[in-house]
């Protein structure tokens, strides 16, 4: 199926992601990819519900759905108001210049051969928001990008801590995955929710003791596992 094709079968309260290409997407990538973009119109005082996967070139059938409270104006074409505010969330969001995850991720599927090309559909219109070049485009920006290194000292004290159950800080919520802040230290670490047996047990904002695992790559905090968590 053709973008234009599902352009044609989208209703006016209807958008849509398509990936172009024969290949098939890992259920945890896509998965990954739908995730930040909810995260993305959450901001913006908009739910995104699935309702819908046509056949043949994967597409993403959504709705969405203004929430409580949000303020949202301008119309695209004949789209509803919040079809209207998703979409332009999303192209902002993937068109920007500094990489951010919904991007990352995917660049990560088109330079996995996993899609040629990604588009925002609507309607009355298809938006293309990645193809191979600028995915290399990302990734190249990516390498440029150096973050600031974590000294060893606090590396290994926060290893220590995490496994004496005496680790405390903050968890937040980043482009939609939940981080945590160490106390005294200015820098996030990605947790593993899938991999941590406490993952029910946290929430954003909520500041917490813990028994964690700090997985390393190439010396420096790359992901945290958490075991057991508790607040205070």
């Amino acid at each position: 199926m053709s973008v234009k094709d599902v352009s044609a079968r989208l209703g006016r309260d209807e958008l849509a992601f398509y990936f172009g290409g024969d290949g098939s997407i890992p259920a945890e990538l896509l998965g990954d990819f739908l995730r930040r973009a909810a995260a993305v119109t959450r901001r913006n005082g908009i739910e995104i519900e699935v309702v819908a996967l046509e056949p043949g070139s994967l597409s993403v059938v959504m709705k969405a759905l203004k929430k409580a409270g949000s303020r949202i104006h301008g119309e695209l074409g004949k789209a509803p108001l919040a079809t209207t505010a998703a979409v332009a969330a999303l192209l902002s969001s993937m068109g920007g210049d500094k990489p951010v995850p919904l991007q990352k991720v995917g660049a990560e599927i088109v330079i996995n051969g996993k899609a040629e090309n990604i588009y925002i559909v609507i309607a009355d219109h298809a938006y293309e928001v990645m193809d191979a070049h600028r995915a290399r485009a990302i990734v190249e920006r990516e390498k440029r990008t150096k973050p600031r290194l974590v000294q060893h000292g606090a590396v290994q004290q926060i290893m220590d801590d995490g496994s004496t159950g005496a680790l405390s800080g903050v968890v937040l919520e980043v482009e939609g995955v939940f981080h945590f802040r160490p106390d005294n230290r200015n820098f996030l670490v990605p947790i593993d929710m899938r991999a941590s047996p406490a993952a029910a047990q946290l929430f954003e904002g909520g500041r917490f003791r813990m028994r964690a695992d700090l997985r390393l790559l190439g010396g420096q905090p790359d992901s945290l596992v958490v075991y057991r968590a508790v607040p205070f």
